[in-house]
């Protein structure tokens, strides 16, 4: 039995908002404790630089 590209797309809709949203949850998960260790290190290279 073989569907029809038409039917097929109408059935995949909003499969690319799904698919971003995942990334962009995933990403933020990374970023953030990124930052954090990011400003921890600058942090860290300043108290040195001070003595």
């Amino acid at each position: 039995m073989k569907i029809s590209w038409q039917k097929r797309i109408e059935e995949e809709k909003g499969a690319a908002l799904l698919l971003v949203m995942i990334l962009m949850l995933l990403g933020s998960l990374v970023v953030a404790p990124l930052l954090d260790f990011m400003s921890t290190g600058l942090v860290a290279a300043q108290g040195s630089t001070l003595t």
